[in-house]
């Protein structure tokens, strides 16, 4: 009995340390996009206005804090789930994009406004990410 529980408690174990999320907003014509990269290590966001070739970066330790949140609302079976990848940006439209990564297993969504009900099952962690986001970008130096 006792091995068997073993077993059942390493598989229970529901996130790696391997994680990555890479998540980003982007708009058509102009309108720029960013992107935020994190691991457990470290987090990397970039801010680019391509018509004015302006482009902002920050990198920084993930505190202990954000990973631990991150692995708690993170599901890689309700994510998985989400069936959705528009390209609104491709007319000029806006676009949020989520790509999660763990040794080999991938998945990512692009979804717009009119697909915000498709993503209610992740709503947890795409807010999360939307905060870190925030955070970061209260962050750069835009001078």
């Amino acid at each position: 009995v006792l091995p068997f529980l073993l077993i059942l408690c390493i598989s229970c174990e529901k996130n790696s340390d391997k994680l990555e999320f890479i998540t980003g907003f982007g708009c058509g014509f102009c309108g720029g996009y960013d992107s935020l990269s994190i691991t457990k290590s470290s987090m990397s966001y970039k801010l680019t206005y391509p018509c004015e070739q302006e482009e902002y970066s920050l990198n920084q330790e993930t505190s202990e804090d954000d990973w631990e949140a991150l692995k708690r609302e993170f599901n890689w079976k309700d994510f998985e789930a989400v069936d959705v990848d528009v390209c609104h940006i491709c007319v000029d439209g806006c676009d949020t994009w989520l790509i999660v990564k763990e040794e080999g297993r991938v998945h990512n969504i692009r979804w717009g406004t009119t697909e915000e009900e498709q993503i209610e099952n992740i709503r947890p962690i795409v807010d999360l990410l939307g905060t870190i986001k925030g955070r970061l970008y209260q962050d750069l130096d835009m001078k």
